[in-house]
């Protein structure tokens, strides 16, 4: 038995066997299902599951997020774009945004909602991929801290510091940070010794493979469980992303804004979400129940 992870635009101008499945490619407009081929008695039969009709990068985009910090940076947000509406308004960023945020942090604001994703979180061990990902952006902070004395005192190795650069924002993206963490095994390794001692000896190469390694297993698992996600959580992790969009969306428009006042500007960050970010994963929300309490011995 195969099974593959499906967006439905992969399945359209295919020639597809199967009814069922041109069927679907021919309703859903913007999803992922679960695709499951299995052979028995020399006939191929397919297995569709997992329907995923909410916004798949929205989704992934707030599944990881943690729930508490990511509604008190919104409200804080929201709070900054009610107080700068005017000069904001002149930079785009309109009164309709600032209540569409609203709207996101009422919606999302519930004890249903605040339980829901405990269960989910407590379920994802390690929560995956962010945690991946935060592993591999504190390893690149720390190469980054020293690449420059490092470069500086073996000059004859024939790498700048230019070569440790990303190019471009790696953010929270897993593909870019993945990328560039396979670009630097090439000057990684003209400088393995040099950087050793930073690292408890270790090779900078093997750490950077290990952390890709890992960033990538994890990307690979979380596109299997976006795919089977049930429905009430599939909506809630998209309209965590919606408003985490919305405040970099806000940010972004801020530092235009306000280029020349920045006290100002400073106030449109993600410290608090950044914060959360770092913070313990929740333990299960389940209770454990309680071991069974030994017979009293009867009396002889």
């Amino acid at each position: 038995m195969t099974t593959w992870i499906v967006p439905v635009r992969a399945l359209r101008g295919l020639s597809i066997p199967c009814e069922a499945l041109r069927g679907l490619a021919a309703a859903a407009t913007n999803g992922i299902f679960l695709l499951t081929w299995a052979v028995a008695d020399g006939r191929s039969n397919f297995t569709l599951g997992g329907l995923m009709t909410h916004d798949r990068r929205l989704v992934a985009k707030g599944k990881n997020e943690p729930f508490q910090a990511l509604l008190d940076q919104g409200r804080y947000q929201a709070k900054l774009a009610a107080d700068q509406a005017a000069l904001l308004a002149e930079y785009n960023w309109t009164h309709v945004q600032t209540a569409e945020m609203l709207a996101d942090l009422a919606t999302l604001d519930t004890d249903k909602n605040r339980q829901l994703d405990e269960r989910a979180a407590a379920r994802a061990s390690t929560r995956g991929e962010a945690a991946a990902i935060t592993e591999a952006k504190a390893l690149i902070t720390k190469m980054r801290n020293v690449a420059r004395q490092v470069v500086r005192k073996n000059a004859d190795a024939g790498v700048t510091v230019d070569d440790f650069d990303a190019g471009v924002p790696l953010g929270r993206v897993a593909s870019r940070i993945s990328s560039y963490l396979s670009r630097l095994k090439v000057p990684a390794a003209k400088l393995d010794a040099a950087f050793a001692p930073f690292f408890k000896n270790q090779p900078l190469t093997h750490l950077l493979d290990a952390a890709r390694t890992r960033l990538d297993a994890a990307s690979t698992s979380q596109e299997v469980d976006l795919a089977g996600l049930p429905e009430d959580t599939a909506a809630l992790y998209e309209r965590k992303g919606h408003l985490l969009e919305a405040i970099e969306d806000l940010n972004a428009i801020a530092r235009n804004a306000f280029s020349d006042a920045p006290e100002t500007r400073a106030k449109f960050n993600k410290d608090i979400l950044n914060r959360g970010r770092k913070a313990k994963p929740p333990a299960d929300p389940t209770p454990t129940p309680a071991p069974p309490t030994p017979d009293a011995p009867t009396p002889s």
